[in-house]
């Protein structure tokens, strides 16, 4: 109204005749569009009012909770702002919730409202609807199109917000997280993923790393053990399943990658490459989760993965185990109870189990492998010596070497120890006959072969004997590096002397001691007592004889023995009758006689046979003959005195004798003894005799009847 209180007319056309303060009702007629005081800042946030009246409207309003802009009968009075004529007026004058359906408009109730929904109440939306979840409660609205979302693609969307969100993935067939803008979305849009996976079942996924690759036409590719079709980049997981065959990505090269047992439920045979062992070995796969190294069968992966050929004999290595390098320079990296088996090459010169004693295995070529052969060496163990043999480079044993000069170090070749022909072999066997030990104690023909004793155990062998009889044979010395201790015999001497063994090329006349020596060949026993016989040039021995005992030269006499090999020149000196009587050794008792120096007698004694010395006779005679006899000048038979039975004791003035004798003075010093007194009387009164002797010399005696001294001839003994 203006200040006349008149009406001011206006119209939907044009508001602009209101003055400040005031708004234009559009009523029902001309009279009711007019300028209304009370103009309000926010109209968008009135209220809806019907008003009163007749009329029945249509208008719109708009809906400050749900901002839309609805319908309603305006009956042409009391209204407010908030009524707008048309929807785009409506829209243009307030802000409306942009629509975030992707296509259509949102559902609208029966009372006008957007029907609005939740992630917990969505089957409030009509049929054909669905629930859209947005940024704000307001974008919580049923939007059209409902259909499966599992098979809509992914949709951003075309609002400002940046929302994590999940949509079922129609190729891999997973749910996967994707930002969702706010508005403009569809139905393949999930808050959780445990909801997108509730709604859209989801392709268990069997690769261990990555996604399946996709196939040209889209979707998943399939593969089987038999259709190898996938790319460069993957490999065909063989899964329990065709829906868990699929092409998974390659993580490089699948002998270069541990075994996965996986991560599923089910229990395959399969095999999976060891790089280790570099063996094909078998294991349970669970169905998913696996890697590349992960194959059907061993075959598989062997024509797949560098397979390690095992070149060891019957028991090899086993699968579990690490191999062992080794080489002929260093066969020492092998463990105990391991040997070095040495290929062709360093892939198959490995440590093999099972070592023993190469020397008595016998050869073997191995095993074909397509390879070689290779020229190696082996130890006949029957011939004991190192053979060449062709390997082919598996399989083998341990009686392998790369040289002859291997083998002869590793097992000792046999040297021929016998100086003329070869050991004798035993016919069943065909091994060198030994001798000397418990099973083999000696050669069968004494006469024909002998037993060779050498250094080592080894050359122990019968070797054939065509020299005849030991003990005629020379002393041989032999060849070799030995030094041994033996004894042979010597013919011209006939006794068994020690020699040193060289080892090799010896003789029969050899023995390990003199005992031996002397049992196989009798030896000459020297009967001498000091020193050996007379021996001539040659070395034999000079035998005498009672009747020919001359012939020793000097400074050696005829002992005489039991016999005739002991009647021999020996060693003595000049004057046998200084020696002492020497019983001697032996078995033999032999009558004899010595001379006795200090009786200065001839006596008799036993003789042993052997070991005496030149005071040895035959008979009386012969000793008094070589030594003579002390004639007792003492009369009566009396012995002169001897002290400790020893030598006879002579006296002289100065040298009185004991009591109980008296001196007889003899012709000389050895006739000039103590003599026992026989007579009791005084020697005065003792009548004078003039003895038995052969002397004639003046002495003196006291003529008791005249009581003088007188001469007389003395004849030198028995006075």
């Amino acid at each position: 109204m203006d200040e006349s209180l008149t009406p001011v007319a206006c119209s939907a056309a044009d508001n602009s005749t209101c003055s400040t303060g005031f708004w234009c009702h559009i009523g029902s007629t001309e009279q009711t569009t007019i300028c209304c005081s009370g103009a309000s800042s926010s109209i968008c946030e009135e209220p809806r009012v019907s008003g009163n009246g007749d009329a029945n409207l249509p208008r719109y309003y708009f809906n400050p909770l749900t901002k839309q802009c609805l319908s309603f009968i305006y009956r042409g009075f009391g209204g407010n702002q908030n009524n707008f004529l048309s929807r785009a007026e409506c829209e243009d004058h307030c802000q409306v919730l942009q629509n975030p359906c992707g296509a259509g408009d949102p559902a609208i109730g029966s009372n006008g409202l957007y029907v609005t929904c939740s992630s917990n109440s969505p089957n409030v939306c009509p049929a054909g609807y669905w629930c859209h979840i947005g940024a704000d409660v307001t974008e919580a609205i049923c939007c059209p199109g409902a259909e499966n979302p599992c098979s809509m693609p992914s949709v951003a969307g075309d609002g400002i917000a940046t929302l994590s969100r999940w949509y079922f993935d129609s190729n891999l067939r997973r749910c996967a997280k994707f930002t969702y803008t706010g508005t403009g979305g569809n139905q393949n849009n999930f808050l959780t993923l445990q909801e997108c996976s509730q709604k859209c079942p989801e392709f268990e996924n069997p690769c261990s790393t990555g996604d399946p690759a996709q196939a040209p036409s889209g979707g998943i590719l399939f593969c089987s053990a038999k259709e190898q079709n996938c790319p460069s980049t993957y490999f065909c997981h063989v899964g329990a399943t065709l829906e868990t065959s699929v092409c998974c990505p390659n993580a490089g090269d699948p002998c270069l990658s541990s075994m996965q047992a996986g991560i599923g439920n089910h229990k395959l045979s399969r095999w999976y490459f060891n790089q280790n062992t570099r063996q094909c070995l078998p294991f349970t796969y669970s169905g998913s989760g696996g890697n590349g190294n992960n194959f059907i069968s061993e075959l598989q992966c062997a024509q797949k993965c560098p397979v390690f050929k095992n070149p060891c004999p019957n028991i090899g290595i086993s699968n579990q185990q690490t191999v062992i390098r080794c080489s002929a320079q260093n066969t020492q990296n092998c463990p105990a109870g391991y040997w070095c088996h040495i290929g062709a090459t360093s892939d198959t010169s490995v440590c093999c189990p099972g070592a023993s004693d190469p020397c008595r295995l016998p050869v073997s070529q191995g095993t074909d492998n397509n390879v070689g052969p290779y020229t190696r060496w082996y130890y006949d163990f029957t011939a004991r010596s190192c053979k060449q043999f062709q390997y082919s480079g598996f399989k083998g044993n341990e009686n392998n070497f790369l040289t002859k000069e291997d083998c002869a170090r590793t097992c000792k070749e046999f040297v021929n120890p016998c100086f003329t022909g070869e050991p004798l072999v035993e016919s069943l066997t065909g091994q060198i006959k030994s001798c000397n030990s418990v099973r083999s104690p000696g050669c069968p023909d004494k006469f024909r072969t002998y037993c060779h004793r050498g250094a080592t155990a080894d050359s122990d062998v019968c070797c054939p004997n065509t020299a005849g009889d030991p003990c005629t044979q020379s002393l041989a010395v032999g060849t070799g590096s030995y030094s041994i201790p033996r004894w042979y015999f010597n013919s011209q001497t006939q006794q068994c002397q020690e020699f040193y063994y060289s080892g090799l090329q010896g003789n029969a006349n050899n023995f390990i001691s003199r005992a031996a020596c002397a049992e196989a060949c009798p030896e000459f026993l020297n009967p001498c007592g000091d020193g050996k016989p007379l021996t001539s040039i040659g070395g034999q021995v000079t035998y005498c004889s009672p009747q020919n005992k001359f012939i020793c030269p000097s400074g050696y006499y005829c002992h005489v023995g039991a016999g005739a090999d002991s009647t021999v020149c020996c060693p003595g000196p000049l004057n046998p009758c200084l020696l002492s009587m020497e019983v001697g050794q032996g078995s033999s008792n032999l009558p004899r006689f010595y001379f006795n120096q200090f009786a200065r007698q001839c006596q008799q004694f036993i003789y042993s046979g052997r070991n005496g010395n030149a005071n040895n006779f035959l008979s009386l005679e012969a000793c008094r003959q070589a030594c003579p006899e002390f004639n007792n000048p003492c009369a009566g038979g009396g012995m002169p005195f001897q002290p400790n039975n020893r030598a006879v004791f002579h006296c002289d003035s100065s040298t009185p004798c004991p009591h109980d004798y008296y001196c007889h003075y003899g012709i000389d010093t050895i006739t000039t003894v103590c003599c026992p007194i026989i007579s009791e009387a005084p020697s005065c009164l003792l009548p004078a005799l003039v003895g038995t002797g052969q002397a004639s010399v003046t002495r003196y005696y006291y003529n008791a009847q005249i009581g003088q001294c007188v001469p007389f001839i003395y004849s030198g003994r028995g006075g």
